[in-house]
C-alpha cells in the first residue's frame, strides 16, 4: 500500500505541515499540567468553523395604552352557547357595546325590545383568552334632540346601556 501525498490542490497544507502539527498535538496531550497554548504560528487560512453572528439590539417600541386594540368574540347569549362576530376595542366593555346591536339584529329582535344577557371572550394574540361578563344590555331610545341626520339617514336614535352582572 502506497502512501498518498496529502498535499491539497491549493498548496497551503502538505504532508510536512501535517507531521509537524501531529507532533505538536502529541506533545500537548502528553504534557502534565502544561499550558495548551502553542508557540507555533497560526496559519489563518486553516481556521474554519461557523462564523459568529453579529448581534444587534432590538428596538423596543412601547405602544400607547389608549390605542391598544384588543379583540373579543361573543360566546354566550341569554345562557345559550353562541358565537356571534368579532369585536375590537381597548376594553372589554367597549367591545361589548359594539356587540349589542349586532346580537339584536342577528337574533331578529326589534331595537325597542332588545334586552339581552351575554358574555364575551378575549381573542387577542398573546392574551390569556379571558372570559368577561355576563353583561346585561339593552337599547334605549335617545331624545330627538340627540338624533343626527346624515345623508338622509338618522344616526343616534338609540344608545346602548350595559352593566356587568
Amino acid at each position: 500500500m502506497q502512501k498518498k501525498d496529502t498535499k491539497v490542490s491549493n498548496g497551503k497544507y502538505n504532508r510536512e505541515k501535517f507531521q509537524k502539527d501531529l507532533l505538536h498535538l502529541n506533545n500537548v496531550l502528553n504534557s502534565k499540567g502544561g499550558d495548551c497554548k502553542s508557540n507555533m504560528p497560526v496559519d489563518k487560512s486553516l481556521e474554519g468553523g461557523m462564523k459568529k453572528k453579529k448581534t444587534t439590539k432590538k428596538k423596543i417600541v412601547k405602544k400607547d395604552k389608549q390605542n391598544d386594540k384588543r379583540y373579543f368574540k361573543v360566546i354566550e347569549v341569554n345562557n345559550k352557547k353562541q358565537e356571534i362576530g368579532r369585536y375590537s376595542g381597548s376594553s372589554p366593555q367597549q367591545a361589548a357595546k359594539k356587540a349589542v346591536t349586532r346580537i339584536c339584529t342577528a337574533k331578529k329582535i326589534s331595537k325597542d325590545k332588545c334586552n339581552i344577557t351575554f358574555s364575551i371572550q378575549e381573542m387577542t394574540q398573546g392574551s390569556t383568552k379571558g372570559i368577561y361578563g355576563p353583561y346585561k344590555a339593552k337599547l334605549v331610545k335617545n331624545p330627538k334632540e340627540k338624533w343626527v341626520e346624515l345623508g338622509g339617514a338618522i344616526i343616534g336614535k338609540y344608545r346602548v346601556e350595559i352593566k356587568e352582572i
